[in-house]
C-alpha cells in the first residue's frame, strides 16, 4: 500500500483530502495508451505519481496523467489521444532528428509554468507559445495543430496565470504539501540546525532557510576535531586508533614543514582507512591517494574538519569569518530551474520574484545560488537529488511528498531522484537563556522541578526538544543533542520531559536546581515513522505548507455536466472519492 504522500484539504472549490492508498503504479509509468475519453493532463512532478495511483483507483480509463520526468523507453514528446485530425498543413515546431514527426505528437511538459502552457494552447487561448521546456533541458515551440483537443487540464505546484475576475482558467486546490530542504547527510550542509523559514531581515550569523537563500549566511562553521600527532610515508598516514572513516575531511598542520606532496589549511578526503592505525587521503572525493615525497620536519598533527562527529558551531558570511579551531564551508543553495512551479512558491517564500532572470548575477543578495547542474547549463528538475550529490555543501527545496514517495519506491512504485539525499529537521529556538526552576509555590503542594522559559515557551504535551549549554554540564538524565518529549506542562513558562513519546516524566534532580543558561529548541521533523510508515510529518512548520492545485478552464470546471467538474470539484468528484 503506499504511504500518506500529502495532509489533508479541505477549502476552496471542494477540494479533494488527500491520503491516497491504492495500487502500486510502475515507476515512470505514462498511461498505458492513447484514450480517446480520457481526461489527460501534464505539467508539475509534485503531484505525477499521486495523479497516477488516483488515476488506477478510479480506473476505466477516465483519467490519465502524463509523467514530466522522462523514464526507459519514454520520450519528450507523448500522444494522449489517436482520434484528433492530422492538420492539412503539418506545422513543424519540433527539430527534424525528433523520433516523432508526426503534428498529432505532443510536448510533455517538463513542469508546473509548462504544462499551463500546453493547457493555454490546447484550449486555443493563444495561437503558440515558445520556450516550453521538456525534461532533457531543451526548449520548444507548440502550436494549435499540434496541441489543440490534446489536454484537459495542467498539474501544478503553485498558482498558475494572474487573478482576474474574468480569467478564463481557474485554480482547483488539490491537495496541500509541505517543502522541506534536502541535503547530502555526509556534508557540512546537514549540520545546519536550521531555525525554520525566517524572515528577510536574518542576517548572516542566523540560520535560516531565509538567510542562507537570500546569500546572508553563506559559510557554516564545523568545529574541528583534533586526531593527534601522526606520520606519513608515501601515501600511507600512521596514527595510533585514528578513528577515522571513508570520506571524512582532514586537514594538516606542523611546528616545522609538512611533508612534499601535502599543503597547509587544505581539507583532505579519507579515502581508505585499511586498518584503526592507518589510512590514505586524496585532494578530491573520488581522486586518487596523495602520495608524499618526503618526511617533512617537526611534528605533524591530524585534525578531523568533517565526519559523523564533528559539530555545527556557527554560520557566517565569509570564510574569515570562522571562530578559532573551526573549518569554513561554503554553502551553495539551488533551486530548480524556471518554469517550476515549487521553485516559483519558495522564490516567493523567500521575498523574491520569480522569473526567467533569477537569480541576477549582479545582485548580492541572489548570486550565491544556482538553478543549474555544474554544467553551468542543465536546468535543475524539481524534486530531484541529482544537482545536490554532484556539488558538495549544497542544498535544494523538496517537496517532503515526493521526497517519502520516492524514498519508499519499492512501496509506491515512484522512481526515486533523492539521490540518497535527506531532509533537514528544523531547529526553533525556544528560549536561549532557561533554567532549571524550584516550582515548589508555582503549581503543586509538593516540591517539582521543571525547565523555566523566560517568558511562555507555546509548547504542547508530545513536542519533541533538545538541550544544550554554552558552559557547564546539562542535568543528570538530560543528554546535549537527544530528542525528549515535553510530557507535562504545569504553567506557561514551565514543562517536563520524558525520553520517549508519551513515556515517564524524567525527574531532575535536587542538585540542578536553580540552573541557569540552558538553549532549548524545538524539534520539528520532516517526517514521521519509518520504512512502511514513513510519511510527512502533518505538524511540519506552517511556513512552507502549501496548496497544489490542478488548473482548467473555468467554464468548464463550473459546468456540473462537465466531464471536469464530476472529476475534480467538490467534495462528491471522483478524485475526492478515492481519498
Amino acid at each position: 500500500m503506499k504511504v500518506t504522500t500529502f495532509t489533508k484539504l479541505a477549502i476552496g472549490l471542494g477540494v479533494v483530502a488527500l491520503s491516497v492508498v491504492g495500487l502500486v503504479v510502475p515507476a515512470n509509468a505514462d498511461p498505458s495508451g492513447p484514450s480517446s475519453t480520457a481526461l489527460v493532463g501534464v505539467g508539475s512532478d509534485t503531484t505525477q505519481d499521486v495523479m497516477d495511483e488516483i488515476a488506477a483507483a478510479i480506473g476505466d480509463g477516465k483519467l490519465a496523467s502524463y509523467k514530466s520526468t522522462i523514464g526507459e523507453g519514454q520520450s519528450e514528446f507523448l500522444q494522449p489521444r489517436p482520434d484528433r485530425p492530422v492538420p492539412t498543413a503539418a506545422p513543424t515546431p519540433y527539430p527534424t532528428a525528433s523520433p516523432f514527426a508526426n503534428p498529432q505528437n505532443l510536448l510533455r511538459a517538463k513542469g508546473s509554468g509548462d504544462g499551463y502552457k500546453i493547457l493555454a494552447v490546447a484550449e486555443g487561448s493563444v495561437a503558440s507559445l515558445s520556450n516550453v521546456s521538456t525534461f532533457t533541458g531543451g526548449s520548444r515551440t507548440i502550436n494549435k495543430g499540434n496541441t489543440v483537443g490534446q489536454i484537459d487540464y495542467s498539474r501544478a505546484s503553485s498558482k498558475q496565470g494572474n487573478a482576474n475576475t474574468n480569467g478564463e482558467y481557474v485554480n482547483v486546490p488539490f491537495a496541500i504539501d509541505s517543502v522541506g530542504i534536502a541535503v547530502n547527510p555526509g556534508d557540512a550542509a546537514a549540520k545546519i540546525p536550521l531555525e525554520g523559514l525566517g524572515t528577510t531581515s536574518d542576517g548572516p550569523t542566523k540560520a535560516t532557510v531565509d538567510s542562507i537563500f537570500r546569500c546572508q549566511a553563506k559559510f557554516v562553521f564545523i568545529n574541528n576535531i583534533s586526531v593527534g600527532v601522526g606520520t606519513v610515508a608515501g601515501s600511507t598516514f600512521t596514527k595510533s586508533a585514528h578513528g577515522l572513516a571513508v570520506g571524512d575531511r582532514v586537514k594538516f598542520t606542523t611546528t616545522g614543514a609538512l611533508p612534499n606532496g601535502l599543503s597547509a589549511d587544505t581539507n583532505y578526503y579519507v579515502k581508505a582507512a585499511a586498518t584503526a592505525n592507518t589510512f590514505t587521503v586524496s585532494a578530491t572525493k573520488t581522486g586518487d591517494a596523495v602520495t608524499t615525497t618526503s618526511a617533512g620536519t617537526g611534528s605533524m598533527t591530524i585534525v578531523k574538519t568533517m565526519g559523523a562527529a564533528n559539530t555545527f558551531n556557527s554560520m557566517g558570511a565569509a570564510a574569515g569569518d570562522a571562530p578559532a579551531n573551526t573549518t569554513a564551508y561554503q554553502v551553495t543553495p539551488l533551486i530548480p530551474g524556471y518554469g517550476s512551479g515549487t521553485a516559483s512558491y519558495f522564490i516567493g517564500k523567500i521575498g523574491r520574484t520569480e522569473g526567467a532572470g533569477f537569480p541576477a548575477a549582479g545582485d548580492a543578495g541572489q548570486n550565491c545560488i544556482s538553478r543549474t547542474f555544474i554544467d553551468n547549463t542543465t536546468p535543475i528538475q524539481e524534486h530531484s537529488g541529482a544537482a545536490v550529490a554532484e556539488r558538495e555543501n549544497s542544498m535544494i527545496v523538496y517537496s517532503i511528498g515526493q521526497w517519502t514517495s520516492q524514498t519508499n519506491s519499492d512501496i509506491t512504485g515512484a522512481t526515486n531522484r533523492t539521490s540518497g539525499t535527506t531532509l533537514l529537521t528544523f531547529l526553533p529556538v525556544v528560549a536561549d537563556t532557561a533554567r532549571v526552576f524550584d516550582s515548589t509555590n508555582g503549581f503543586g503542594p509538593t516540591r517539582s522541578l521543571a525547565f523555566d522559559t523566560p517568558s511562555a515557551h507555546n509548547l504542547v504535551v508530545g513536542d519533541a526538544v533538545r538541550f544544550s549549554r554554552a558552559s557547564g554540564a546539562l542535568p543528570t538524565g538530560i543528554v546535549e543533542g537527544q530528542t525528549y518529549y515535553v510530557v507535562e506542562v504545569p504553567y506557561s513558562s514551565g514543562f517536563n520531559v520524558s525520553a520517549t513519546l508519551g513515556g515517564a516524566k524524567i525527574v531532575l534532580p535536587d542538585a540542578s536546581n536553580g540552573m541557569s543558561g540552558l538553549k532549548i529548541t524545538r524539534v520539528i521533523a520532516p517526517t514521521t515513522g519509518s520504512g512502511a510508515t514513513l510519511a510527512p510529518n502533518e505538524n511540519w512548520t506552517s511556513d512552507l505548507k502549501r496548496v497544489v492545485y490542478n488548473v482548467m478552464p473555468y467554464r468548464k470546471a463550473a459546468d456540473p455536466n462537465n466531464p471536469l467538474n464530476k472529476m475534480f470539484v467538490g467534495t462528491n468528484s471522483l478524485v475526492c472519492q478515492q481519498t
